[in-house]
């Protein structure tokens, strides 16, 4: 049987920028650094769509945070920004005259797809540094409060 979900493909990746906070900056920040330290994160996503190519581009803004503990206060050890082009199959089945409709839960799918290719870069760019121990959590796709994405046609 046929699945009528959308289809997509990751088309092209870019890492728009990348950095590192070197390890003496974490030390002095947070004393000596060991494999049991905290990892969290925050993340901002942005939408985009190329109507000419039907891809949707998706752009995450990852921050990495170190501390010793879960109550203390965690310091930014990395930034990335890293750009998706997404190909999906069922992007004429979205398009009006006016506009571009995404369901959220594709919206969702995206996500979940492009941050988890972006912890394999977190994981391969920090793989000779003092992170390659820290755990890099997954998301929780429940939180994402992802609305559906409507892209104008002809924005004014």
């Amino acid at each position: 049987m046929a699945s009528s979900e959308p289809s997509f493909q990751i088309v092209a990746i870019q890492v728009d920028s990348f950095n590192l906070i070197p390890k003496s900056e974490m030390i002095q920040s947070l004393g000596e650094l060991d494999n049991n330290m905290v990892f969290k994160f925050d993340s901002n996503f942005k939408f985009s769509a190329n109507i000419k190519q039907h891809n949707i581009q998706l752009a995450i803004d990852f921050t990495g945070f170190l501390s010793k503990t879960v109550k203390e206060e965690s310091i930014p050890c990395l930034s990335l920004i890293t750009t998706f082009d997404f190909s999906i199959s069922s992007f004429d089945k979205w398009t009006t005259d006016e506009k571009i409709l995404i369901p959220s839960n594709v919206a969702k799918s995206l996500i979940s797809v492009g941050f988890g290719t972006l912890r394999g870069i977190v994981h391969t760019k920090t793989a000779d540094t003092y992170l390659p121990k820290i755990l890099l959590p997954i998301m929780d796709l429940d939180k994402i409060k992802q609305q559906d994405l409507e892209f104008p046609l002809n924005p004014k």
